[in-house]
């Protein structure tokens, strides 16, 4: 039996890192400044299998640290071959990271950590939010968002979990594509994938197995379909998605079953005819292998 090592938790990251120069064996963290929160602890952000950091290191270059707080099934391999891969395509939407296989030590014991450029912006809920009524800015950030998928599906790249968390967009309005642990790049073939992405933006019955250059098809017809028909018609985002949640038109109920959807209802039924084709495009594609 394989022995798997435990991980610390948040809150044992949030202690390491108020002494940062005794715990960090990266020199621009040692003497990096951590965000606070309200009680003095340092700024966490939680996610699924990692706790993140907002740094600002001495020459104002900001990070943004991420902490593993469960193991993830071949790690440093993994990063290793995207970070080769990322650093010589440099593409446009991606952010500069460096992974450390002992970048943090908790009860003399040192675990991985990402360090990842921090990217100032609004994530893409937010800041659909703020510009729905603007047709001109979706428009813009619908081509740039089908510019990132052209690019990764030239390079034979796949991100894994595209979702509105992962998605960015800066006050200039330029899109970044974050968290890449999920991503396929050559070289990753015979590796079972890291993780099955956000489920209101993934197939219902996606499996370790689907792990690939093709992976990302599903959820980019649905980001820029939906993007699409909010262009269209703005009044749809607090028609279907009231509460602002993390999916856009359709979560992950919809997905299971775009027949019986009263969501996918009203898209198909829409008084607006792009609505309407952009709808029946998608009950064409989403149910496709």
């Amino acid at each position: 039996m394989v022995a798997h090592k435990r991980f610390p938790t948040g809150g044992q990251y949030q202690e390491a890192v108020q002494h940062s120069e005794r715990y960090f064996s990266d020199p621009g963290l040692r003497s990096a400044s951590f965000e606070r929160m309200a009680m003095g602890l340092p700024k966490m952000i939680s996610g699924n299998f990692a706790s993140v950091f907002p740094m600002t290191a001495r020459s104002g270059q900001r990070y943004a640290v991420k902490c593993f707080t469960r193991e993830v099934p071949y790690q440093l391999q993994r990063y290793k071959i995207i970070g080769e891969q990322l650093s010589r395509l440099r593409p446009w939407w991606a952010t500069d990271f460096q992974f450390l296989k002992e970048g943090i030590q908790v009860e003399n014991d040192w675990y991985p950590i990402l360090r990842m450029n921090w990217v100032s912006g609004l994530t893409l809920i937010p800041w659909v939010t703020s510009h729905r009524s603007n047709y001109m800015a979706l428009g813009g950030l619908v081509d740039k968002f089908d510019q990132v998928v052209a690019d990764l599906a030239k390079a034979d790249m796949a991100h894994g979990d595209l979702q509105g968390g992962n998605l960015l967009v800066t006050d200039s309005g330029k899109l970044h594509l974050v968290d890449y642990d999920g991503m396929y790049v050559p070289g990753l073939e015979g590796f079972p994938a890291g993780e099955f992405g956000h489920p209101d933006y993934q197939p219902p019955h996606r499996s370790q197995t689907d792990y690939g250059p093709m992976m990302d098809r599903f959820s980019a017809w649905l980001i820029s379909l939906s993007l699409r028909m909010l262009t269209a018609a703005p009044e749809l985002w607090d028609q279907l998605n009231p509460g602002h949640d993390d999916y856009l038109l359709l979560n992950r109920n919809d997905l299971a079953n775009l027949t019986s959807s009263s969501r996918f209802s009203i898209l198909m039924s829409h008084r607006n005819s792009e609505v309407r084709r952009l709808a029946h495009l998608a009950r064409d594609i989403l149910p496709l292998p």
